[in-house]
């Protein structure tokens, strides 16, 4: 019988059937005290005095008891996780309780007038039959409502009431006391079968649910892991984000002052020699890895930041129309160089219309949709329509290309980081596999739909749907923004740095090595200086030096940081522009330097993206000069 017993489970089972049995108490005590008053008045006339009053002790004492015990056992009940102490206490507490009360239905027969008297009246012989079919009700009830949760106790508390209703069988019935006998015997065995079945149902029943919870926060922590892992390995590229950048910024640089130094006229009298001619081969290849390294860089950095959730969109007012034009631009050279035609589509009804969204990630979007799409083409072109949708009022921005086209069963795989399809050999022309992951992360964190329509041999459509438009002016700020980075992103048309004075703040040996050579294949006037208390500052200042333009790293030593720096360089030198270089995650800066009005560069920065800045910068402070 151990195995039934309460104390053979676990203490978690232990503690769920403690719970159920406590809160079945609760309902124990009032319909007890239903039962008593509906027998009361059913039979308190013809029962005999003795035993009414016997059967009325115990059942009294049996209510009071359990009220007792529910009240005692309260606490524990509430508690998430009663002691096994409270639990064993428990157990011997609702037996001994059970048993009386199962001594209390017993006593029935108690009630029962003697066979003579009910065999010369038909209500007396009713009288008796009441009484055995309400002690068979108790039983049935205590088997559904008691035995499942604490089978012990059942198995108490109907032993005491059979001993105590066969005993009292033979008086009332006579003759036909084996029947009734029999029949009480049988139905309190079956009802006890009935308990087993339930109790069994009713542990496989716990135990399921028990593993089920547990199952659930064995995949919450799992993914809570996950979630940290993926925390923990973004907070290390963003730590080591600026030593990882340095040397890769140091590297694009010197291969670029390389190429410039090669590429210095000769005189016709010097023909490129063969040797000459292989080394110019690989400068070109060593600038190609180069790139390749600063690309695939990049690509992790921002896919990582994605991926953590640390960067997050900053909507403002843009006119997509403007901005296709823009990243259309960017990609023309790349359309020509492949001999494909690369066009644009705008509806008369998009052509004003403005959104509200981020303006980085939607550039990003769709940069990387292009580049994609040229990328995958070989013949043909990409065209990219804008375009209002009559139903909801919202632009549908869709980059077409004539490309291999996509199954239907990778059209999911592809939008997986490092998932290149036919790429088997990881051929590095054909991307890196991170560019359509980027569009995934950039669409999920500014809620835009991102629909793609494709075949084997008939090409590739994917569309962003962007926000419904806004059909009214846009604000000034919007406008003056849209401007500023039309004009920002216009190519040098000329090399009009020579004698420029620049002056740099980097600590980084290397970088300073880099950024020399480089500016002086553009022969600016470049000073350097390794950070914010370097003397080499107060030299320039007794030199009558003033730089037109400072670029300045952002980590410096001593716990320095650029901004502040460049404030107090601002206040000595205030006819200066300022450049701040950075290999910290946009994140943790982009913010600030904007707040603090400096534009920033993200290392490694291409060369040619340094000297678009500085003309663009010095351009503009010699316009403002010449005003």
């Amino acid at each position: 019988m151990r195995k039934f017993w309460l104390t053979a489970y676990p203490p978690e089972i232990q503690r769920e059937l403690f719970g159920i049995g406590h809160h079945n108490l609760a309902g124990v005590v009032p319909s007890g005290i239903v039962l008593m008053l509906l027998v009361y008045l059913a039979v308190g006339g013809a029962a005999p005095t003795q035993g009414l009053h016997l059967w009325l002790a115990c059942a009294v004492l049996a209510r009071v008891l359990a009220l007792v015990l529910w009240l005692r056992f309260r606490a524990a009940a509430r508690a998430p996780h009663p002691s096994p102490a409270a639990v064993r206490r428990w157990m011997w507490s609702h037996a001994a309780t059970m048993s009386l009360l199962g001594l209390s239905i017993g006593l029935f027969g108690a009630l029962f007038v003697p066979a003579e008297a009910a065999a010369r009246s038909v209500p007396l012989a009713m009288h008796n039959l009441f009484l055995t079919m309400a002690f068979l009700g108790s039983v049935a009830y205590s088997a559904a409502g008691n035995g499942p949760h604490d089978l012990p106790a059942f198995l108490i508390s109907v032993t005491c009431a059979a001993a105590a209703m066969l005993a009292c069988v033979p008086g009332a019935y006579g003759a036909y006391a084996v029947h009734v006998a029999g029949l009480c015997l049988v139905f309190t065995v079956l009802m006890l079968w009935v308990a087993v079945k339930a109790h069994r149902l009713l542990l496989d029943t716990i135990t399921l649910r028990l593993a089920n919870e547990q199952l659930a926060r064995n995949h919450a922590e799992a993914a809570a892991q996950a979630r940290q892992a993926n925390l923990d390995k973004s907070d290390f590229l963003a730590a080591a984000s600026h030593d990882l950048r340095q040397p890769v910024h140091a590297l694009v640089l010197l291969v670029e002052a390389l190429r410039q130094r090669r590429a210095l006229p000769r005189s016709h009298a010097e023909p490129v020699s063969g040797a000459e001619g292989e080394q110019d081969q690989l400068i070109g290849s060593i600038g190609e890895a180069a790139h390749a390294i600063s690309h695939l860089f990049g690509g992790l950095m921002e896919l990582s930041r994605l991926e953590s959730g640390r960067e997050q969109p900053q909507p403002t007012v843009l006119q997509p129309a403007a901005l296709l034009r823009q990243v259309l631009a960017r990609h023309t050279a790349q359309a020509e160089q492949q001999g494909l035609r690369l066009r644009a589509r705008v509806a008369r009804s998009a052509e004003a219309a403005w959104v509200h969204t981020d303006r980085v990630m939607l550039e990003r979007c769709l940069g990387n949709l292009l580049a994609n799409a040229l990328r995958y083409t070989a013949h043909g072109g990409v065209l990219v329509t804008l375009r209002v949708r009559p139903a909801s009022g919202a632009l549908a921005l869709t980059v077409h290309d004539t490309g291999s086209g996509i199954a239907a069963v990778n059209q999911t795989r592809i939008f997986e980081p490092y998932v290149q399809l036919g790429n088997a050999e990881r051929d590095r022309r054909q991307g890196l596999g991170l560019g359509l992951a980027i569009v995934r992360q950039c669409t999920e964190r500014l809620g835009l739909a991102l629909r793609l329509r494709s075949a084997p041999g008939k090409g590739s459509a994917f569309t962003l749907e962007l926000p419904a438009a806004l059909r009214c002016a846009a604000p000034e700020a919007a406008q003056a923004t849209t401007t500023a980075t039309s004009r920002a992103d216009a190519p040098a048309l000329s090399d009009a740095l020579a004698g420029r004075r620049v002056l740099l703040i980097d600590d980084d040996p290397m970088v300073c090595d880099a950024m020399r050579r480089l500016l002086a294949g553009w022969h600016v006037d470049l000073r350097v200086a390794g950070h914010g208390e370097d003397p080499a500052l107060a030299e320039l200042a007794r030199q009558s030096w003033a730089p037109e333009a400072v670029l300045c790293d952002h980590r410096l030593p001593g716990g320095q940081h650029g901004l502040a720096l460049l404030d107090r360089l601002q206040d000595r030198w205030p006819g200066s522009s300022a450049v701040l270089l950075t290999g910290e995650p946009p994140e943790r800066v982009q913010a600030q330097a904007e707040e603090a009005g400096y534009p920033v560069l993200y290392k490694p920065v291409p060369a040619a993206l340094l000297h678009t800045t500085l003309l663009a910068l010095l351009s503009a402070r010699s316009a403002a000069a010449g005003g």
